[in-house]
């Protein structure tokens, strides 16, 4: 059997990813003597988090950077549209696209990296458009709660990769989200949840200002299964009828609707 060499090696990166993200390795003299930060999640609420399993978590977040490039053959893309929480996401698939260059897997790496954020809790996106390298932490308020990071960890660096790969950062209101997840589902028949609807319609408005061409390959990154946030669609369509478990209740309801 012929061994296929790019898809051994990144075999073996996700691995190592993998053990990284579940912790299998030593701590060291940092993560020993315990890193804490205080987090404000969607609710306003805070909290201590442990940031000593963080840079497990993080080097995880490459195996997303290394099926891209394999996905699109073994390039990279013009432009990458990411989710941004914490800022570890964005970070690590620029990273995971620069090791792929370093073992000569893929050619010179020109990606722009672009951070996407909703309007009602983007400290990421706020800072790159005044042109600051500094995060000001924010409440947050939207419907997108698995991106609602008020005070990202990671924050300085997911600017700093925005800005070095030449991308940028944008935001979209609530109702852009809804509207990108509903255009999502009926073009592509992809359901994402509301960080996907971030990503689309921060995409749209890039094209709209020519950040994005519409010759170029841009990859968009759609992080979780609109299954999660059914609620952000709850007023958006009617609600479905419900019938007994009858042959004559749906025979009844059936022929009623040939009749409308």
């Amino acid at each position: 059997m012929k061994l296929d060499i790019k898809s051994f090696i990144i075999g073996i990166l996700a691995t190592v990813n993998m053990f990284l993200l579940m912790g299998f390795d030593d701590h060291d003299e940092e993560n020993q003597n315990g890193r804490y930060q205080v987090i404000i999640d969607s609710k306003g609420d805070q909290y201590w988090y442990d940031t000593r399993y963080g840079d497990k978590i993080a080097i995880g977040s490459k195996s997303y950077g290394y099926e891209i490039a394999e996905q699109l053959g073994w390039k990279t893309p013009d432009n990458v549209v990411v989710p941004v929480a914490g800022s570890s996401l964005i970070t690590k698939i620029w990273k995971a696209f620069h090791e792929f260059e370093m073992l000569g897997l893929v050619e010179k790496v020109q990606s722009k990296i672009f951070a996407a954020q909703a309007t009602g809790c983007a400290p990421v996106t706020t800072a790159i458009k005044n042109g600051s390298e500094n995060i000001v932490p924010v409440k947050p308020n939207t419907i997108a709660k698995s991106i609602a990071i008020g005070n990202p960890a990671d924050g300085y660096y997911g600017i700093k990769t925005a800005n070095m790969s030449g991308g940028y950062g944008e935001d979209v209101s609530d109702q852009e989200v809804v509207e990108s997840m509903k255009l999502l589902a009926e073009t592509e028949g992809i359901f994402t949840e509301t960080a996907g609807g971030v990503t689309v319609g921060v995409t749209k408005k890039l094209v709209e200002q020519g950040r994005i061409k519409p010759d170029e390959t841009t990859v968009i990154c759609i992080t979780g299964n609109g299954l999660k946030t059914q609620e952000a669609l709850a007023d958006c369509f009617e609600a479905p009828m419900v019938i007994e478990p009858k042959v004559d209740s749906f025979e009844e309801i059936f022929e009623n609707s040939l009749t409308v």
